[in-house]
């Protein structure tokens, strides 16, 4: 079993920003929008990121998501790595791949009442070898499913190579290093469970199974101790009509020094009444709301993992811009950064132009948000 966090992913970052070939569709990027899900967070949080290699034919990967949109989804993209493989450009690093990177087997289905696919129906099924397609070890799925927001599908990949143990690829996922918390943490089935604290639906779910697909693990993996709920999903859904939307950030990393997310140009009077956010560690900070340039809110906020502190409401009019100021590090909140890669960021607009951003890193948000988060947009 291999588990690459930290660091690895951060090389493989720097390896994608030097290849970008713009191989995903050209439709508009999404205007700035926010939407709530589960408990109203704006993104996920994590640790780092981690593979799950599929180097057995008996292994297979389910992605649960739900639809964001309702209309034609054309494109599901999923990360792959390909490090590894002697066919591939990333060949500089074992243990993520070998040889030829085998054949990614993806199949798309609906899911039956106990949340698993149901794999006597498959929707959209294809076949390719992850080095032909992968770019910054992302592909893409081509869908064309007509789907409604708010329902819910299970993607499965496999490894249809004929020796998948000399051929093969892995599948990418941001990592909780502790468990999960919260509803993405188990199978709910309700879709209105109130602790999805992932920018997730509280549905979505990375599931495994070593017998390919008789049985399922929800959620489910090859690492972590007893429920082994330490993936989440890594998706980004691309619809005929340019909406884009998902969990796009794979990789989690520490934070240090001065920390401002910024929200610009709030298109609807936003209400926020605490600070969330997600810490590696215990410990605590000063963290500061600003509207426009006037500090409104000055609040301790402090813990271990998924943090939620309140404070007296703040009514943002439409318009503003909102900044959370805080410190991060030693003498801070020990606060992550978040990555989707270049050609992810590029996919969903991230950066100083989307709904939010960090002063100082714009497309890598900190861990660290107000909320309840606004509702804006289709």
């Amino acid at each position: 079993m291999i588990l690459c966090v930290g660091v690895v992913a951060a090389v493989s970052a720097a390896v994608a920003l030097d290849r970008r070939h713009h191989w995903f569709s050209a439709g508009r990027r999404p205007a700035p929008r926010l939407a709530v899900i589960g408990d109203g967070a704006p993104y996920a949080v994590g640790h780092g990121a981690a593979n799950i290699p599929l180097d057995a034919g008996n292994l297979a990967v389910m992605t649960r998501w739900v639809a964001r949109h309702s209309g034609r989804l054309q494109r599901l993209y999923l990360r792959v790595k390909v490090e590894g493989s002697t066919d591939c450009p990333f060949a500089g690093r074992p243990g993520y791949a070998a040889g030829d990177s085998g054949l990614l087997v993806a199949t798309t289905h609906p899911v039956l009442p106990d949340g698993s696919p149901d794999m006597s129906r498959v929707l959209e099924s294809e076949k390719f070898g992850p080095c032909a397609r992968q770019e910054g070890e992302s592909v893409f799925l081509s869908l064309g499913l007509d789907v409604r927001k708010g329902q819910e599908y299970a993607t499965v990949i496999r490894n249809g190579a004929a020796d998948p143990g000399a051929n093969w690829f892995s599948l990418n996922f941001l990592y909780i290093d502790r468990d999960a918390e919260g509803a993405n943490a188990r199978n709910t089935r309700e879709p209105s469970a109130p602790d999805a604290f992932y920018h997730l639906d509280p549905r979505e779910l990375v599931g495994y199974s070593t017998d390919a697909g008789d049985h399922w693990s929800m959620p489910g993996g090859p690492y972590g101790e007893a429920r082994r709920a330490v993936f989440l999903p890594t998706y980004i859904q691309e619809y005929a009509d340019g909406y884009k939307d998902g969990q796009a950030y794979y990789y989690a990393h520490p934070l240090r020094g001065l920390v401002t997310m910024v929200y610009p140009n709030v298109p609807v009077p936003w209400r926020i009444r605490e600070i969330g956010g997600f810490t590696d560690k215990s410990s605590s900070a000063a963290v500061e709301v600003w509207v426009n340039d006037r500090r409104v809110r000055s609040v301790r906020v402090g813990g271990d993992g998924i943090i939620r502190t309140p404070m007296d409401p703040v009514t943002v009019p439409a318009g503003a811009t909102v900044r959370v100021v805080t410190h991060a590090g030693p003498g801070g909140l020990a606060l992550g950064g978040l990555r989707a890669d270049a050609e992810w960021n590029e996919v969903m607009g991230f950066g100083s132009a989307y709904a939010y951003h960090r002063s100082e890193d714009p497309p890598v948000p900190a861990t660290i948000y107000p909320m309840p988060m606004y509702t804006a947009g289709p």
